[in-house]
């Protein structure tokens, strides 16, 4: 097995998004059908950030 197909087989569970506009925490919450306890979870570990400008700007 090659190194890309070891790559491939690693990733397989991460789901495919797409980023064609922006997303709200709320809006992917309700998109991966997130409990209650995951979205808790979730808030208490990260930190909100302060995004400058949007990749969508570019």
């Amino acid at each position: 097995m090659g190194i890309v197909n070891f790559r491939l087989q690693m990733y397989t569970w991460v789901p495919q998004q797409s980023w064609d506009h922006e997303w709200t925490d709320e809006q992917l919450y309700k998109k991966y059908k997130l409990t209650k306890e995951e979205i808790d979870y979730i808030e208490t570990v990260m930190r909100p950030m302060e995004i400058q400008g949007s990749f969508l700007d570019e």
